[in-house]
């Protein structure tokens, strides 16, 4: 039997100015970003290494980078931490990442507009 093996972090919060108005680069808006890889860590749970594993301290390093770059939409957001966290982990099988802009600028009141992406490496 295969073990499915999973390190994500939830709920990281960031300012940014990401968004296709111009305003939203001067005003900013508050973001949440949810990452989720699969990957095998049998060896770090074996030996307690950390470098047998994606520490999830680096994902939240890959998200802070991606979140000081501007760019208008959060499909792009979350191609750049899918394409980063691969660079630096080849061992990663799947990648989710979910980005949320909190209070879009709609002129109505939304808690959040949403959009998820998984990436997997495994075929």
């Amino acid at each position: 039997m295969q073990k499915k093996m999973k390190v994500a972090l939830e709920g990281m919060k960031f300012h940014g100015f990401h968004g296709f108005y111009e305003e939203e680069a001067i005003i900013g808006n508050d973001f949440i970003l949810d990452v989720l890889v699969e990957t095998d860590f049998s060896k770090a749970s074996e030996t307690d290494d950390l470098v047998q594993t994606v520490n999830y301290e680096n994902i939240f390093e890959v998200c802070t980078e991606v979140m000081s770059e501007r760019v208008k939409l959060l499909e792009k957001i979350a191609e750049k931490i899918c394409d980063r966290l691969k660079e630096r982990h080849q061992e990663i099988q799947l990648i989710t990442v979910k980005v949320r802009k909190l209070n879009p600028p709609f002129g109505g009141d939304v808690y959040c507009a949403m959009i998820e992406i998984t990436q997997d490496y495994s075929v």
